[in-house]
């Protein structure tokens, strides 16, 4: 390839490039204000919300070791020293450029989601026991940022691995802050978003050569796919179990609805897969960021 012809490529993925940024970043955001709008001031979003977090507890299997992991690896004070050490990497690579903007994406999105936390108040609805806002998720938020630094701020030859570790990490802290009945499904939502959302503005370009990295559009269809169908499970679910809701609906009716094997089970299987798929997605995304 000519210099010339290189340089046209290197344009012409720098404009595809800025245009996913600003079509991903929007949808993150609109994402966000449409799950805090459900979720928080409607009475459907506020009992499908609580029925999914006492589904998850009901049925998801392994509690003491999540327990135990989100207690230690997992910690707020674990995942800032990765943080830590991730920042320390980059400053000892001599990459100042990629340092500012790493820590620009651990500050904003946390900052952001702290700020939305107390920005939003949820209303008692008279949906179950009364329950503090708790949305964006803090834990998830934090998670999520330093997954999408960690791809950032790894060399070209282990982004592919940093990608998965991250998404690993992501969807882990997700379903486990569920099943701990720490935070509701759209909490948990939001706080990828978020991160995603500004990682997706501040994470730089890169080029780099087909042969450096496995590209393809599988991965990105199967998450759309997964999520397209775990979606659609938890609103079917959600429609099925609408007669045995009444006004006001109390804590007694969504624990006996949790769980049963339908909506229980079935609203705590398919809301893993939305976890897993929507964290997919946020990693593919800003490994999108590097094309060639």
């Amino acid at each position: 390839m000519s210099e010339q012809s290189r340089e046209q490529h290197i344009a012409a993925f720098a404009r595809r490039v800025l245009r996913f940024r600003g079509l991903a970043a929007v949808t993150a955001v609109v994402s966000i204000v449409a799950l805090a709008y459900l979720s928080l001031f409607t009475v459907t979003g506020q009992w499908l919300d609580t029925l999914i977090m006492y589904s998850f507890q009901a049925h998801m299997p392994f509690q003491d070791v999540a327990r135990t992991v989100l207690h230690t690896l997992a910690s707020i004070p674990a995942l800032l020293l990765f943080a830590l050490i991730l920042i320390v990497t980059v400053l000892l690579r001599k990459r100042f450029a990629l340092l500012v903007r790493i820590v620009a994406l651990l500050v904003v999105s946390n900052g952001a989601t702290q700020m939305l936390k107390y920005l939003l108040v949820r209303p008692d609805m008279e949906v179950g026991h009364s329950l503090a806002n708790s949305f964006p998720s803090g834990h998830v938020t934090l998670a999520t940022s330093v997954g999408l630094a960690l791809i950032a701020a790894v060399p070209q030859r282990w982004k592919s691995v940093a990608g998965g570790v991250a998404w690993v990490a992501i969807a882990f802290v997700g379903v486990t802050v569920l099943s701990l009945g720490w935070h509701r499904l759209s909490d948990v939502l939001a706080g990828i978003l978020v991160a995603t959302a500004v990682a997706l503005l501040v994470v730089p370009s890169e080029w780099r050569p087909f042969n450096d990295h496995f590209r393809g559009r599988s991965p990105a269809v199967l998450a759309w796919l997964a999520l397209v169908v775990s979606a659609i499970g938890v609103a079917l679910m959600a429609w099925g179990s609408r007669t045995e809701i009444g006004q006001p609906v109390s804590a007694m009716q969504i624990t006996e609805l949790a769980v049963t094997v339908q909506p229980g089970v079935f609203l705590a299987v398919f809301s893993t897969v939305l976890v897993f798929a929507v964290s997919s997605l946020s990693v593919l995304g800003v490994d999108h960021l590097a094309g060639n």
